[in-house]
């Protein structure tokens, strides 16, 4: 499936090209590393933020309003936004997860800006964060896509069928089949971060490779969580997507 409109990373994958690799410095913030929990229980308070500066999904409402569902099932309130006004750590401080979905671009404002540093200090203290589908897509280097564990490089086949597999035992995966055929948009990453902890992956185009898909880290007091499923709209229809995988999922990286 074709996108109509394309983003400038998309329309490279599409002519065949890698994103250009971002030279990332390996340093992390000591202020940032130095938050490591504020000794409290978070929040049972979910923000859901969508926004994106670059190509937005079409499934985005639906993966928004099926994370709301399933934030009520977990007797957790939740809010859906895309002001970054609300990625700050004031703002923050409410809230027990965040869940991004497909943020393309900037969407907690410049790469400079306090917004990524905020998000990140969130999780250090204890936060949970959830990354749906295209949040690897998203700044070049800085404390986002060191969050996220990596870097959008390209997605070839666009929206194609493949076979997963599922790794190890977290809840994510869990109840999950062995393996099973999706049909999905799978992305390649480059800055991939060796402490993240795989459990889901795909056969790449060449039908032989599996490359990484959905995987978790503890990051500080708090948890990360990042699956890349979710390009179609359907897919949020399907249980295996919705009961087995993104249910655990935002009860994993709330802490429940």
């Amino acid at each position: 499936m074709i996108r109509r409109t394309l983003c400038l990373c998309c329309a490279m994958a599409l002519a065949g090209c890698d994103r250009p690799r971002p030279q990332c410095p390996a340093d992390l913030d000591a202020a940032v590393l130095a938050h490591t929990g504020d000794g409290g229980a978070r929040p049972l308070r979910v923000l859901i933020y969508t926004r994106t500066t670059g190509y937005r999904h079409d499934s985005t409402p639906t993966a928004a309003a099926t994370i709301a569902a399933l934030a009520t099932r977990l007797g957790a309130t939740s809010e859906v936004s895309d002001d970054p006004a609300r990625i700050t750590d004031d703002a923050l401080a409410s809230f027990g997860a965040v869940v991004l979905i497909s943020t393309v671009g900037e969407p907690l404002g410049a790469e400079s800006g306090p917004g990524p540093r905020a998000l990140e200090s969130f999780v250090r203290r204890g936060g949970g964060l959830l990354g749906v589908h295209a949040v690897d897509d998203a700044y070049g280097c800085g404390p986002f896509p060191r969050l996220i564990g990596g870097v959008f490089r390209n997605h070839p086949g666009n929206t194609r069928p493949s076979t997963c597999f599922t790794e190890g035992d977290h809840p994510a995966v869990a109840s999950l089949p062995s393996s099973f055929q999706w049909e999905d948009e799978f992305h390649i990453f480059h800055n991939f971060r060796e402490d993240n902890r795989v459990v889901l992956r795909c056969l790449a185009v060449d039908g032989v490779e599996r490359v990484p898909i959905a995987w978790h880290r503890d990051e500080g007091a708090g948890r990360v969580f990042v699956t890349t499923l979710g390009h179609p709209t359907e897919r949020y229809s399907d249980t295996r997507m919705t009961d087995a995988h993104l249910l655990p999922a935002l009860r994993w990286v709330l802490q429940r």
